[in-house]
């Protein structure tokens, strides 16, 4: 082998072994795509009929196709506390950006779907009525904390919704709800 041969192979050799060191970032922490969470809330709501606030439960769902595009369900069912028996229940579904940050994910979303609206059960005030149901959509956004064990928690999750097609002028009520829902990977 002539010095020529040796010193070509004792670089190439170098370059092997140093680039085998070399690796940027882990696979599994560089994509976070297809991550779908499930969980259940209690909402409280300021609607437009009244001036108490409806309280009630939701339960929601959410997969994210890429680092930052998802889809989200909710469902509200605002039954727990209502005055005057007023119930109003929305079945939304729609996009949502998601920042993650360590364990905190703050999100924006839009959604649309039907609201539905009624008197439970009559008074002396209020004829109980049949359901009425109407176009609905929210404009809104919070914030996940992911915990061990696969729990995210929903520390926040405002929404902004309008009810167009309700009585002469809809309805614009806003909820908060605070949750908790598993993490499948």
């Amino acid at each position: 082998m002539t010095n020529r041969n040796v010193v070509v192979l004792a670089l190439a050799a170098l370059f092997a072994a140093a680039t085998s060191q070399l690796h940027g970032q882990a696979l599994p922490t560089a994509t976070a795509t297809g991550v779908l969470q499930a969980g259940v809330g209690l909402s409280n709501a300021q609607g437009d009929e009244f001036t108490e606030r409806l309280t009630g439960i939701t339960g929601y769902a959410t997969l994210d196709f890429t680092r930052h595009l998802g889809a989200e369900v909710d469902i509200h069912i605002l039954t727990l506390i209502t005055p005057y028996n007023f119930v109003e229940n929305t079945y939304l579904g729609g996009a949502r950006y998601v920042w993650r940050r360590g364990r905190f994910t703050p999100y924006v979303k839009v959604l649309a779907g039907f609201g539905q609206s009624y008197i439970k059960q009559p008074s002396t005030t209020y004829a109980q009525g049949t359901p009425s149901s109407t176009m609905a959509y929210a404009a809104g956004g919070g914030l996940d904390i992911r915990l061990p064990f696969n729990i995210n928690v929903r520390a926040i999750d405002f929404e902004y919704q309008m009810w167009p097609g309700y009585g002469n002028n809809g309805l614009s009520p806003t909820l908060l709800t605070c949750g908790a829902a598993y993490r499948f990977r």
